[in-house]
């Protein structure tokens, strides 16, 4: 092979080195005793220095002097990587520019000659912008896991002192602090702010509930500012707010403001036995902390006022169901009552009134035809009442549903229906093989009979179907009408109309027994009414 000529060598020296120059890196070459021996424009322009202040210098000059034995062990051992011999190596390191000044730097290195001694060339990369913004990701996503953990612990509950204590947990451990303690306004219009929650980290127990208000003092100047504010240990000391003489006394506190749509809602002191635990970066994350917070109290605060506000309601609506319930109650004594009135005296006084009207029309003169058709009608008039006492004793009560159950007193009303009305029902039923609770079966009979009062007097209906089904878990009662229908919702949110009271009436007597009633109806459609009781 033909050797290569001084003007040939020189010539690709000149090249390489002119390559070197026009390179978008830095690049520094180095030789086993860390002397430099290129630098290039880029590096220049990265360190500050010229070529010719830092060839043949040593490479302490670019390296903070804490860090050099670290990296002269390092060059030394380079050559003794096998997989170095392959591909080199790529490390982030600290440089060091003129001024003085660190900065972080990304540095390849790899074998120029590998002769003895060894010549090593390196890349430089100023990595200061990338460190930045890997800073700032990092910061946002622990805002954003800090926020979500936050969220999530006070997710768990809606009760206010256990959603303080989670939020105030994973705050301090998000800060890595010590103690800390919310202060709340009293009540959702209050002026004065008390203390509600306060923690403390043991070593063996992680954080407990603690009675260490820290910063009680603070709360109206933080109030006043309106910000967050921080407090260093000379400042505590000044303002006498460091009531604590133990070696781990508080040496900074924070005081954050919770606020709720722009609304103070209490404040949240945060304690480090360390100086200056809080950094400006913090700051923006404790803002959101305390958004956070300050809605989950709120949240927490209206869900009180709602559950107290429910529980009122339920009371108010136990009140009226058992106000119902007797109403219903006494209409049935009365209902009751009047039956046995009508049975034992009015019964009574019509049985002894025919037997007279018999015993005279017998002393009647048998020639008075005339006499004698007065006394037979006053006769069958008698019978016409006794009968139709009997019906209302019926409607009122039916003795058949205290003696022979539901169905066979459906059975008897619905065969008077027919006689009396004229029209036709369909009966059919399922699963009513033994007697329910005599409260039940009253329920269902009345608004069986509501239903079809209520058929005769305003559907103008031919026909009427009537199913019960009784299942392990429900009781269905459904009532269909092929008559003219009517605007449901309207009749049944107007006042004093007797198809809506009726109706309405239904859907007390069902509610008692824990029922629903559903009606659909529209004019011109008939109508359908669905009974729905839990077993």
């Amino acid at each position: 092979m033909e050797e290569m000529s001084y003007e040939d060598h020189k010539g690709s020296e000149e090249r390489y080195l002119n390559l070197i120059q026009q390179a978008s890196d830095g690049i520094i070459n180095i030789n086993q005793q860390n002397v430099i021996l290129e630098f290039n424009r880029k590096c220049e322009e990265i360190f500050q220095y010229t070529r010719d202040e830092v060839v043949g210098r040593r490479l302490d000059i670019l390296i903070p002097l804490r860090l050099f034995p670290i990296h002269k062990k390092g060059i030394h051992n380079l050559p003794m990587i096998k997989e170095f011999e392959q591909s080199g190596r790529t490390i982030e390191a600290v440089g060091v520019r003129k001024d003085g000044t660190e900065f972080p730097i990304e540095i390849s290195f790899f074998f120029l000659e590998k002769g003895k001694p060894y010549i090593f060339t390196s890349i430089i990369r100023d990595i200061t912008k990338r460190k930045e913004i890997e800073k700032k990701i990092k910061r946002q996503n622990l805002e954003l896991v800090t926020i979500n953990s936050i969220t999530q612990a006070i997710s768990q509950s809606l009760n206010l002192e256990e959603v303080l204590y989670l939020a105030l947990e994973r705050t301090l451990e998000t800060l890595n602090a010590e103690e800390g303690a919310i202060f709340l306004k009293e009540g959702m219009n209050g002026v004065q702010f008390l203390p509600v929650k306060g923690i403390v980290k043991k070593k063996s127990l992680g954080y407990v509930e603690s009675q260490s208000w820290i910063g009680e003092d603070m709360i109206e100047e933080v109030i006043k500012k309106g910000d967050i504010t921080s407090f260093d240990e000379c400042l505590l000391n000044r303002k006498g707010l460091l009531k604590k003489k133990s070696p781990k006394r508080i040496r900074s506190l924070v005081s954050v403001p919770l606020k709720s749509k722009d609304k103070v809602v209490g404040v949240m002191n945060i304690g480090a036995h360390r100086k200056d635990f809080l950094s400006k970066d913090d700051i923006p994350l404790l803002k959101s902390i305390g958004s956070t917070i300050g809605m989950a109290i709120e949240n927490a605060r209206l869900f009180q006022e709602i559950s107290s506000k429910s529980i009122e309601i339920e009371d108010e609506r136990k009140k009226l169901k058992q106000l119902t319930e007797k109403l219903i109650r006494t209409q049935d004594d009365e209902r009751r009552w009047i039956l046995r009135e009508l049975h034992d005296e009015a019964g009574q006084l019509m049985s002894t009134l025919k037997i007279d009207l018999e015993i005279i029309k017998k002393e009647l003169p048998l020639g008075n035809i005339k006499l004698k058709g007065i006394f037979e009608n006053a006769v069958n008039l008698v019978d016409k009442t006794t009968s139709e006492m009997r019906r209302i004793s019926s409607h009122l009560h039916p003795s058949i549903l205290d003696t022979l159950g539901l169905i066979p007193a459906i059975e008897s009303y619905i065969e008077d229906c027919k006689r009396r009305f004229n029209v036709a029902i369909d009966f059919n039923y399922t699963g009513f093989k033994e007697r329910m609770d005599y409260n039940l079966e009253t329920v269902l009979y009345r608004s069986v009979q509501e239903s079809l009062m209520n058929v005769w007097k305003h559907a103008e209906a031919k026909y009427v179907s009537l199913n019960l089904v009784k299942s392990p878990n429900m009781i269905i009662a459904m009532i269909r009408d092929d008559g003219k229908g009517f605007d449901a919702a309207k009749v049944l949110s107007s006042k004093g109309n007797e198809t809506g009271l009726g109706l309405l009436g239904i859907r007390e007597r069902v509610s008692l027994v824990a029922g629903r009633v559903k009606i659909t109806s529209k004019p011109g459609s008939g109508t359908t009414l669905r009974i729905e009781i839990p077993r």
